[in-house]
């Protein structure tokens, strides 16, 4: 905190957060519904996924990254801000943003609403998986679901013992996802071993203002 945030960690005074809303409304519409999977305590919700059935049989794999640098431009107070802090800093039980609470929420990939993002479409051939056509965009998709990662740890079950899929939403959306993304591990050369346990670290606060650490392992390499 002293080295990298002397003059505390608040946002200067008076900073404007308010975007065009009407230069974001004139983005052109994506293509297809999307959905994010996140980690339960997520607040900054910035990637989702979308997957459309083509005419011609071929699957169009969606990856959306929200894009707050549309509500700014670098000379900007607030691209300023940003400038100097580079990246949210992450830490067990708290974080400290780059850029206002109030901004993150209005370029979020909330659930429910349409979003601008930097969007990259993949044309894939759904006998073998081979790309056959790819483009980007600037647009707005519209989120329909943020998944957290209590549904993925169900899926990961799932998917480890061979079991037919749930009938929950995005199930068979996913299971595609997951073949398609063996294929490019293949064509990669494989995969790598990862024998290293990797750790999640919580801070759990009670009602009465006691807190407790909570460590989980990680399961690294599985589908989800």
């Amino acid at each position: 905190m002293f080295e990298c945030f002397p003059k505390g960690t608040t946002f200067p005074k008076g900073l404007t957060v308010k975007t065009n809303d009407k230069s974001i409304e004139e983005l052109p519409e994506g293509e297809g519904t999307a959905f994010s999977i996140d980690d339960e305590t997520t607040t900054e919700i910035d990637d989702a996924f979308s997957l459309v059935a083509l005419p011609n049989g071929h699957m169009r794999v969606g990856i959306h990254i929200a894009a707050p640098s549309l509500g700014m431009t670098p000379e900007s107070p607030l691209g300023q801000v940003a400038r100097a802090r580079l990246s949210t800093v992450y830490m067990p039980g708290n974080k400290i943003t780059m850029l206002p609470a109030e901004f993150i929420e209005q370029f979020s990939l909330i659930e429910g609403r349409q979003c601008p993002a930097v969007s990259l479409y993949l044309e894939v051939n759904a006998e073998d998986f081979s790309i056959v056509g790819v483009h980007t965009a600037v647009d707005r998709i519209t989120v329909a679901a943020n998944l957290r990662h209590s549904y993925t740890r169900e899926l990961d079950r799932v998917f480890s013992a061979g079991e037919a899929l749930p009938q929950t939403p995005y199930a068979s959306e996913l299971h595609w996802m997951w073949s398609f993304a063996q294929a490019l591990q293949t064509a990669r050369g494989g995969a790598k071993s990862n024998d290293r346990p990797d750790y999640s670290f919580d801070v759990i606060r009670s009602p009465d203002g006691t807190e407790r650490i909570e460590i989980t392992r990680r399961s690294r390499g599985t589908p989800i």
